[in-house]
């Protein structure tokens, strides 16, 4: 019995010392493994990952001096130590033009700038002139006329007009509009769409070409109603002018707008005299397109379309 307990009493004094030697070597695993992090970080902010090339992505035209400038850097600077997030945003911040900016390290010493151009979407007009703004609201320039080949928004409160500021207005409707017509009409692609009346977000009147009023109403389904009254208008008399009306969620009323009355004969005898087809309304005049989403209403000199169509 006393061979087995001093056995036993070996046994246990040696696993102690086989555990303290385990410890010892696992603090000194960590302190080695700490000691050549710790140079290595000393290293990588002062002697290594310092910039010695830039490569510049850049669709804007800005020279890339001034892109560094910009960034606030110096080549031979420690690319560990920079905060390529902020680099970024203040060259968007001084280059009107640059969006979809990114800074990045391609170690180990070389320096990334992209930088893409802004494109122009839409104009603008506010109480102190034209503003040509990007696709994300960006005002990008101030202009005398509209840039030919965009549409023109009318109606909407800029809260400020500075370049290179984003566009913003007190009445969160007209955000929503503004937005909401820029990619409507972006995504129906039709020059016709021309000038956008956005006084009253719930009475939107938008002019197809220059003879053509369209009072779409809200900006609900935007793509949908401008495509619908550009399809109305397909076969019409192209030298008249003509009112076109969202009548419920999928038709469209023309009205002629430049008919000639016959002299001496009130506007309302001239609309009686007018043959009617089965279904209420006149006869068609010739041109209109056969579509089951368009409606045919008679003709109407302005003061009388003034006096007896509220707007949408």
């Amino acid at each position: 019995m006393q061979e087995i307990e001093k056995t036993t009493v070996k046994r246990q004094q040696s696993m102690k010392r086989q555990h303290r030697r385990t410890r010892h070597n696992s603090a000194y695993i960590l302190l080695v493994i700490g000691l050549i992090a710790g140079i290595a970080f000393s290293l990588s902010v002062t002697r290594l990952f310092n910039v010695t090339d830039v490569v510049i992505e850049d669709d804007t035209g800005t020279p890339s001096e001034r892109l560094i400038e910009c960034c606030g850097f110096s080549r031979g600077d420690n690319m560990m130590r920079m905060d390529t997030r902020e680099m970024a945003r203040k060259i968007e911040e001084q280059i009107v033009y640059a969006e979809n900016v990114y800074v990045h390290r391609d170690l180990p010493s070389t320096l990334v700038i992209h930088v893409e151009k802004a494109v122009p979407i839409a104009n603008i007009i506010t109480d102190e002139g034209c503003l040509l703004i990007s696709e994300s609201g960006r005002i990008l320039e101030s202009l005398d006329e509209p840039r030919e080949g965009l549409i023109v928004l009318t109606g909407y409160h800029a809260e400020q007009t500075a370049l290179g500021a984003w566009l913003k207005s007190e009445d969160t409707r007209q955000e929503t509009v503004l937005r909401t017509m820029m990619n409507a009409a972006e995504t129906v692609g039709d020059s016709r769409i021309g000038t956008v009346d956005m006084s009253d977000p719930g009475a939107i009147v938008v002019h197809l070409g220059e003879n053509i009023e369209f009072r779409m109403g809200s900006s609900s389904d935007a793509v949908y109603k401008l495509r619908l009254a550009l399809g109305s208008i397909q076969q019409i008399n192209p030298g008249k002018k003509y009112l076109l009306r969202m009548v419920g969620n999928n038709q469209i009323s023309v009205v002629p707008l430049d008919t000639e009355i016959s002299p001496g004969r009130p506007a309302q005898e001239e609309a009686a005299g007018q043959t009617e087809e089965p279904n209420g309304f006149p006869e068609e005049p010739a041109g209109f397109p056969e579509d089951p989403g368009v409606l045919r209403e008679e003709p109407a000199n302005q003061d009388e379309l003034n006096n007896q169509i509220p707007a949408q």
